[in-house]
Formats: C-alpha cells, sequence, structure tokens
C-alpha cells in the first residue's frame, strides 16, 4: 500500500488511530523516518505561520483594522487546529512503532 504523504498527512485523529498500526508495523525504517520528517517539518511550518499570525493580529489590533485582525486571528486558529493533529500524528506514529 501506498500513501501520498503531502495529501494524506496530517490526518484527522480518528483516522491516524486506524492507519499508524499498519505504518508501524509494515512500513520500513525509511519510510518511517520520513514520514517523521515530514510531520515535524509541518508542526515547526505551521507554528510558524501560528506565530506570524499572531503578531500580525496583534499589529492589526492596534491599528484597529478589524477585518485583518479577524483574518489574522483566523489562521491562527487553523494553524492550532493543524498544531495539535500534527501532534498527536506523531504519537501515534511512535505509538504504532513501539505498540
Amino acid at each position: 500500500m501506498e500513501l501520498n504523504v503531502p495529501e494524506f498527512f496530517p490526518c484527522k485523529i480518528d483516522v491516524a488511530r486506524k492507519i499508524f498500526p499498519f505504518v508501524g508495523q509494515w512500513a520500513s525504517d525509511e519510510d518511517f523516518d520520513a514520514l517523521w520528517d515530514y510531520l515535524s517539518q509541518q508542526y515547526e511550518i505551521q507554528w510558524k505561520i501560528r506565530e506570524d499570525s499572531r503578531t500580525e493580529s496583534e499589529r492589526a489590533g492596534v491599528s484597529e483594522n478589524m477585518q485583518m485582525q479577524e483574518f489574522y486571528l483566523s489562521e491562527c486558529r487553523k494553524a492550532d487546529v493543524l498544531l495539535k493533529r500534527i501532534k498527536r500524528n506523531i504519537e501515534l506514529l511512535i505509538g504504532g512503532r513501539n505498540g
């Protein structure tokens, strides 16, 4: 079975609970490491997006540009959701390999 990593991950928790035991059991060490690297990179990217959005939101609030502030707060919330999903994916990935 082959997964298109950028299209599939980070996946929702219910899907992750089903897929990661198979990844841990059947994936080669190289594939496992590649998925780990990909999720780690995505975590760093989303962290930066969240921090940048938070900073821009604060700037927009100072200038009283409410539309821009709401846009950046929305981006920050999206990044928070993805960060949480990626973190759970990493935990389940490790658990799938160890379990």
